[in-house]
């Protein structure tokens, strides 16, 4: 059916889409017979030009319509996404009132209270037709990623994500150069990933970076050393009890962040393919097209030579290891900070911070690897990958 409405959109396009790859590309996939695989090849399509025609109502027409949300299947969401919430059960006897005007008023004050405490709610914002309003990203690099709730492998319990902007590659050394005017990466290569550095320095990096995209610097800094976390509306809070859903500016993920988009994100859930495997064997070829890792590769190579995963990021596993916000203590994480932040020095005498994914040396891991920050045998392989909160909240 996703095939049949679409091939019928598609000979509607006006002649200026005529020689665009991807809509050639559409016209063959409509052509076959439906599957899973067909399926899957579509969507990745479609996300791929809307990355580059955001703004264009004929390729936004070739999205499947979605039926608005009764008030019936928006009840038992709220049942289970807010159980024991006062606005939640005056929503259900709401719902059984005779008089309509007056009920939908009543109702729509209630999602609206819910909605004050929770800007991101897309079901009810779809039930209120109210649209998300999503601060426009002006790095090409970047990648919009849908929020969501799962459970990460290294914990037991689901944790939320915000929606995110994600660049698509890992930093490379002509981004870094620009900014930095220095370049420590021992294997040299403009579109290499920066390498053999400190996770200080990306902090630094990413507020040099949000000063270029005039957005509000994240990290508060003196001295090599992380003071505060600062908040778009300028307040600052201790790294240790930051919430970055406040944050405007270029910032290293969070590990829960990471391993969100890193096995798929909202679209891996949608189309069963999340995966949470703590270990994938480097001996299994799918790995080897996406990862550059001990089995296929002696050294650093430029970033998005391999495949990308399904959101469109490059080098997710694989090449260099990318620092993460988190320091290398585990812990627990509750549902305001969701990571782990220690400065008490290890019995080494420095912080560990974690990376992950893997590199070229080793085997590729989904697991935590906690390398030492100032270990000269592994500096050259860390990397990092920035992230921005996409809509932040007051």
């Amino acid at each position: 059916m996703m095939q049949n409405e679409l091939k019928e959109k598609l000979k509607n396009l006006s002649e200026k889409f005529n020689t665009e790859l991807d809509i050639i590309s559409l016209k063959a996939l409509c052509n076959m017979p439906g599957n899973e695989e067909i399926s899957f090849a579509i969507t990745g399509i479609l996300n791929r030009l809307m990355e580059k025609y955001p703004d264009d109502k004929e390729i936004l027409d070739l999205l499947p319509k979605k039926e608005k949300i009764s008030l019936e299947e928006l009840i038992e969401v709220l049942q289970e996404t807010y159980p024991n919430n006062t606005e939640v059960f005056t929503i259900k006897a709401l719902s059984t009132f005779s008089e309509e005007k007056l009920k939908e008023k009543a109702i729509a004050q209630s999602l609206e209270r819910i909605l004050e405490v929770n800007p991101n709610d897309e079901n009810i914002m779809e039930y209120l037709e109210i649209e998300n309003v999503i601060s426009k990203e002006k790095n090409p690099d970047m990648v919009f990623v849908e929020g969501g709730s799962y459970t990460p492998s290294f914990f037991n319990e689901e944790r939320k994500v915000v929606d995110l902007y994600v660049n698509k590659y890992v930093t490379t050394q002509r981004d870094w150069e620009e900014l930095m005017e220095k370049n420590p990466s021992e294997f040299k290569g403009d579109r290499k990933p920066v390498e053999n550095i400190v996770w200080i320095e990306c902090l630094k990096y990413c507020n040099k970076l949000s000063e270029k995209y005039n957005l509000k610097p994240v990290y508060k800094i003196a001295n090599n050393k992380l003071l505060k976390i600062i908040y778009k509306d300028g307040k600052e809070e201790y790294p240790n009890l930051a919430d970055f859903k406040k944050t405007e500016g270029y910032r290293l993920p969070t590990e829960l962040e990471w391993e969100w988009f890193a096995f798929g994100g909202q679209l891996a859930l949608k189309n069963h393919t999340f995966s949470k495997k703590g270990y994938i064997s480097d001996d299994n070829k799918e790995i080897l097209e996406i990862a550059w890792n001990r089995h296929n590769s002696i050294t650093v190579h430029d970033v998005g030579m391999k495949k990308p995963n399904i959101l469109g990021l490059y080098d997710i596993l694989g090449n260099t290891e990318q620092y993460v916000y988190d320091t290398a203590e585990d812990g627990y994480l509750d549902e305001e900070h969701s990571y782990i932040y220690d400065e008490t020095p290890s019995i080494l005498g420095t912080v560990l911070y974690r990376s992950r994914g893997g590199h070229y040396k080793r085997d590729t891991y989904y697991k935590n690897n906690p390398w030492l920050e100032r270990s000269s045998c592994y500096t050259n392989c860390r990397g990092f990958r920035i992230v921005r909160t996409a809509n932040p909240q007051k």
